[in-house]
């Protein structure tokens, strides 16, 4: 019984310490941030730097974003899109010339190249892929 009052107690701190905290950002939101000079408009809390809360091993983080930070934000996000989708087709095209030529280093091996069977591998992608099974590739 009393680990019940106990964990209820801890509930009850913790839900109190995340309103302290969400109330404390929209005042610094809609009242302090004025007094600092600027003048633009929060849109949105955004992370910057993590707060522990103790009470429920958690994390919280939020600063005031203006409109000037939501474009800077918009810009950063895109750009990373970018490069990652930059970055993972030329991790897709190194792999895939690594199994082409294991696959052709393979078959010489074997002494099974001949003309046609090259032509056959590069055109054919299905018969490929079947060869990439066929040697675990």
């Amino acid at each position: 019984m009393q680990k019940d009052t106990a964990k209820t107690e801890k509930n009850r701190a913790a839900q109190a310490e995340d309103l302290a905290l969400k109330s404390a950002a929209a005042f610094f939101g809609e009242e302090l941030i004025g007094w600092l000079g600027i003048r633009k408009k929060v849109l949105r809390a955004v992370p910057t730097e993590l707060v522990e809360l103790e009470a429920r091993h958690m994390y919280k983080e939020e600063i005031a974003m203006t409109k000037l930070g939501q474009m800077i934000w918009d810009d950063a996000m895109e750009r990373g899109i970018e490069q990652g989708i930059v970055q993972g087709r030329r991790e897709g095209e190194r792999i895939g010339q690594e199994r082409y030529s294991h696959l052709i280093l393979i078959l010489s091996r074997e002494q099974r190249m001949d003309p046609d069977q090259i032509v056959k591998i590069a055109s054919d992608p299905e018969y490929r892929e079947a060869l990439y099974q066929q040697y675990g590739i």
